[in-house]
């Protein structure tokens, strides 16, 4: 029988969603898993469209659509990328295998059931804009290795468990921003990310808020002298932190903080100014 997806570097190309479905069908039969891996993907993908329109099963008292398997995304190229209305019962995981490009990828509405450590792990991946609304986990969620040139949300999200970034990269573009809004039960991590713009940290949690690595060793040369820069801000309002902020190793232009519950500040090696407001 004739192909009818073609290749561009070494990827499969999808021009529609009847393409998709395929490789999705084939994957399940193969793996037991939903493999997006080595996609060019060429029409912005919205997952409720394309699962309601081959009669999956809906579950009634969310209204979303269930996915059985694990869903396993790497190497994909795409404009968008929406995961709308969909309740994962298995992970979502992007491995650290090959870098994915999305200029939009957004979840919306989702709830992720996998009793694995990380219900949500993305990594490796480039993107313009990314958005969570909406969203509940039953464990952790893991950002590591992400690069995004515009706004990075999320908002009212619900995590049963932590919610860690790793090498997150926040590019100082123009208005960019990254803002994060929410219940997240254990802690809300950053480690040896860069935030070159502002980072709105807007949550409650039971245990800690942590910062550490932040900028670290960034420098600028200055007449054959390394001079440390004060890079990006951290705002908070009407955040609750149960236990501590921890500041470790970060190097940050201000801290301002309004209406912020907190028992107790752990500081270590940081250049910050802070700005404290009730």
């Amino acid at each position: 029988m004739k192909k009818t997806i073609g290749k561009y570097n070494n990827k499969t190309v999808v021009k529609s969603y009847k393409e998709l479905f395929r490789i999705i069908q084939k994957s399940i039969e193969q793996y037991n898993e939903i493999r997006l891996v080595d996609l060019k993907i060429s029409c912005a993908i919205d997952t409720y469209s394309l699962l309601g329109k081959k009669g999956i099963p809906m579950d009634l008292s969310s209204g979303n659509i269930s996915v059985d398997y694990p869903v396993l995304i790497d190497g994909i190229e795409c404009d968008e990328l929406i995961f709308n209305k969909l309740t994962f019962n298995k992970e979502v995981v992007s491995p650290i295998t090959s870098k994915s490009s999305i200029r939009r990828l957004a979840f919306y509405d989702c709830i992720f059931k996998s009793s694995s450590t990380n219900s949500l792990q993305i990594t490796d991946l480039t993107c313009n804009n990314f958005v969570m609304m909406h969203c509940f986990s039953v464990t952790s969620i893991s950002f590591d290795r992400i690069s995004c040139k515009g706004n990075f949300n999320i908002e009212e999200i619900d995590i049963k468990g932590g919610l860690v970034f790793r090498n997150f990269v926040l590019l100082p573009q123009k208005e960019t921003e990254f803002y994060l809004e929410g219940r997240i039960s254990q802690d809300v991590k950053f480690s040896n990310c860069t935030l070159a713009k502002a980072t709105n940290v807007n949550v409650e949690t039971n245990n800690n808020i942590i910062f550490e690595y932040i900028n670290y060793d960034i420098k600028e040369n200055i007449e054959n002298d390394l001079k440390v820069l004060r890079f990006g801000k951290i705002c908070m309002s009407g955040t609750s932190i149960g236990n501590q902020l921890v500041l470790l190793c970060c190097n940050i232009g201000t801290i301002d903080m309004v209406n912020v519950k907190i028992n107790s500040i752990l500081e270590k090696f940081i250049k910050i100014k802070f700005i404290v407001e009730t």
